[in-house]
């Protein structure tokens, strides 16, 4: 049986990344993000990873727990070997890795976003 396509259901499963799909599941997490950040502050998770990112809570707690987990997952991007990075702007950006492509790629990135504020 063949996917359907415009539907989050198949972007998740079926791996599908055609505009509509993508929409579909962009729509899906958007509904899913403010449900819960329409809960009540003493129903968030507080010192949780999922109270940071997933409920929005920006409490001292929250924050604390947060910003480790992201330090973390940078700390360990920076480890993986030179052979595995994905070279270009996310091997710049998220990677840290200065290799000539990666300057490159970044470099270029930046010349955009300059073009488009100024237009």
């Amino acid at each position: 049986m063949a996917p359907t396509h415009g539907r989050a259901s198949t972007y998740s499963n079926y791996k599908c990344r055609c505009d509509a799909c993508t929409e579909a599941n962009r729509l899906r997490c958007m509904e899913v993000r403010a449900k819960l950040r329409a809960k009540p502050f003493n129903q968030i998770p507080h010192g949780t990873t999922t109270g940071y990112s997933q409920y929005g809570c920006h409490c001292e707690a929250c924050q604390e727990v947060g910003t480790a987990s992201l330090r973390e997952q940078r700390d360990k991007r920076k480890l993986t070997p030179f052979d595995q990075i994905p070279h270009g702007t996310s091997g710049y950006n998220s990677y840290g890795c200065r290799c000539k492509v990666c300057h490159a790629a970044n470099k270029a990135y930046r010349l955009e976003l300059k073009r488009a504020k100024a237009a």
